[in-house]
């Protein structure tokens, strides 16, 4: 089956809340990151070289990429499940029914996964069709772009002692990129040439990947995984403004597709060093062309459609940190934020506190 495409993406895009309001604010207890990892306490050294970079939704599980630099360094997701909510539709609507400050009780952080201990820097991510992409890098290693699958739970795993809720690594899918440091990637399906397209940024080029090719008379499938050659980058003297800021750039970019058109969502905070500088929150929109109307034939056009504000207040969610489009149905399209650091932690009383994060979500009223 081919994931979801949406009706009208300039449309879902425009209609994305611009904040949230507090009752709708959302939060998870925090059972599986040891004290004091991910928080800006002193005794973390205010939680620099260390910090979340990606925020991705599936189905009642919220997915986040962890960097850590510092004091055993490795890259990392740490998952969250939403117990209390459902697999599909709006958390936060009409409101979460908690204070976010003491979530539902079922609401907790299952898995924290190592993904890399060279590798240590995780960054923006995307899931499609149960599989998440997560670009990972570390200095003198070369970087690559690892899937991981969060399938049925009632499916065979390929080892019987892996629990039903941790997601396991499709090797066979690893993907190396020599000479760059991805910071964020993004994932689509392509209807009109039957294939996937992985976009890849580094802060100086967005490379494409196309899928494999399947056997003869077989189905393309998002788990043949992608050709290891670029078939296209487009350096960031060529993108529109905003890939070339002189300030924060972005750190999470999504593919999103009607089914003829493919749509980059990208988000950043202008301020480099934000959150410790403040900063202004940018949701972009973007329509990509393909040479030849095929994407392995690499892209002829990346041009800027909507450029939009995003507040976050009270450190729910930052766009230097998590930033992550999720697609409920054919009418529906979510943004997910989270910011760099779990709140609450407590350091007299060793307590590593709640993942925070916000939902801008929306019903329209010409639903069909």
């Amino acid at each position: 089956m081919a994931p979801t495409l949406v009706k009208d993406v300039p449309g879902c895009f425009g209609e994305i809340p611009d904040r949230v309001a507090k009752k709708q604010y959302l939060g998870a207890w925090n059972r599986s990151i040891p004290f004091p990892r991910y928080t800006s306490q002193l005794i973390n050294l205010l939680g620099s070289q260390e910090h979340f970079q990606g925020v991705q939704r599936i189905g009642r599980k919220l997915v986040l990429s962890g960097s850590r630099k510092r004091g055993g360094q490795r890259s990392q997701l740490i998952v969250v499940d939403m117990a209390s909510q459902t697999d599909a539709g709006p958390w936060a609507l009409p409101d979460y029914g908690y204070p976010y400050k003491t979530p539902a009780p079922a609401d907790e952080t299952i898995d924290v996964i190592d993904i890399d201990e060279n590798r240590w820097h995780a960054g923006g991510i995307q899931a499609l069709d149960g599989v998440l992409a997560v670009p990972i890098y570390g200095t003198g290693y070369s970087s690559q772009i690892r899937f991981f699958e969060f399938g049925d739970p009632a499916a065979p795993r390929p080892d019987e002692n892996l629990t039903l809720l941790r997601p396991y690594e499709l090797e066979s899918m690893r993907l190396k990129k020599k000479g760059m440091e991805p910071k964020a990637v993004g994932m689509a399906y392509y209807p009109p040439k039957d294939c996937f397209i992985l976009a890849v940024w580094d802060d100086e080029e967005l490379h494409f990947h196309a899928s494999k090719k399947p056997p003869p008379h077989a189905k393309t499938k998002l788990r043949d995984g992608f050709e290891a050659d670029r078939c296209g980058r487009l350096h960031k003297s060529e993108l529109p403004r905003g890939f070339r800021p002189s300030g924060g750039t972005y750190q999470n970019i999504n593919l999103v597709t009607d089914g003829g058109t493919v749509f980059l969502v990208a988000a950043r905070n202008i301020a480099k060093e934000s959150p410790t500088t403040g900063g202004v929150n940018f949701l972009d929109l973007f329509w990509i062309s393909w040479k030849g109307g095929d994407p392995r034939n690499g892209p002829r056009n990346v041009l800027r459609l909507k450029s939009r504000q995003i507040k976050c207040k009270h450190q729910q969610g930052n766009f230097g940190a998590g930033a992550g489009i999720y697609v409920d149905d054919a009418n529906h399209m979510y943004l997910y934020s989270s910011p760099h650091w779990l709140h609450g932690s407590d350091a007299s009383l060793r307590f590593s506190g709640r993942v925070n994060f916000n939902e801008y979500s929306y019903r329209r009223d010409t639903d069909a």
